[in-house]
């Protein structure tokens, strides 16, 4: 294989984690979101909901959330 065929190979493999990783994220969000929006203040809950958005944050999607999610635990907390 040369080297243009697997530089084309790895971004599609990337674009195809990408599409993955926003699929996950329009999951997770309705549920992190009503939770806030709920006022839920069961930290074990919270935590159990979030974990999947720690993961995407560190692939570059979710990070909006996962900037609002630390202030809605702060509020909770004081």
């Amino acid at each position: 294989m040369e080297k243009s065929q697997y530089f084309d190979h790895l971004v599609k493999t990337l674009k195809k984690l990408q599409r993955l990783s926003e699929k996950e994220l329009g999951r997770i969000e309705p549920v992190i979101r009503r939770a806030m929006a709920s006022g839920i203040q069961d930290m074990n809950y919270l935590e159990s909901i979030t974990e999947p958005l720690h993961d995407l944050v560190f692939s570059g999607v979710g990070e909006g959330l996962y900037a609002e999610y630390p202030d809605y635990v702060e509020s909770l907390i004081l």
